[in-house]
């Protein structure tokens, strides 16, 4: 099991904290090189570290300063963004929610988001809320890419481009859906 998963699951178990917002801060401090550079110091002490983050965030209660400490204690500041990832995952779990990142080529219109989300919807369990999240790339030219909890489906215009070069170079049989 992996070790962020095993942190998340310890701060889910911890209630009346709210330890989105902390991760978040932490996840911004962590990510700075010059405080990635003072990590890879050997003779900067863990508890100087955990001052300077104390300092550095914004209202923290003793339990979130507990959590910098053995963050911190064991050398594991550089995984906050994956206890992070781990932890929201952990909560849409609880909640019965699933997140839907769509990318399409461009920003898409009201009407093209209902389209597109009830498309989505159908690749969801019945109990399970869709949160619905949305990016651009341009590399797809239009369409629409759906990830469900890294399962893909394409149905961008690049793809369906790439199955007629497939098709046209005999590597691939056409299939339209």
């Amino acid at each position: 099991m992996d070790i962020d998963i095993q942190y998340a699951r310890a701060l889910m178990q911890i209630h009346r904290v709210e330890w989105l917002p902390i991760l978040e801060q932490l996840e911004k401090v962590t990510d700075n090189p010059e405080f990635q550079d003072l990590l890879a110091n050997p003779f900067v002490a863990y508890k100087s570290i955990i001052e300077l983050l104390t300092a550095c965030l914004v209202s923290t209660n003793q339990k979130q300063k507990n959590l910098i400490h053995i963050l911190a204690k064991n050398k594991r500041l550089l995984h906050v963004k994956k206890i992070r990832l781990a932890y929201q995952q952990l909560q849409r779990e609880k909640n019965k929610e699933q997140l839907v990142t769509i990318t399409t080529a461009q920003r898409t219109t009201k009407a093209q988001q209902k389209i597109i989300e009830s498309f989505a919807t159908t690749y969801l369990e019945k109990k399970i809320k869709p949160l619905f999240q949305y990016q651009e790339s341009a590399e797809l030219i239009g369409g629409f890419i759906l990830n469900i909890n890294d399962y893909i489906i394409n149905k961008s215009v690049t793809q369906q481009l790439d199955y007629v070069c497939q098709f046209i170079e005999g590597e691939h049989t056409w299939q339209h859906n």
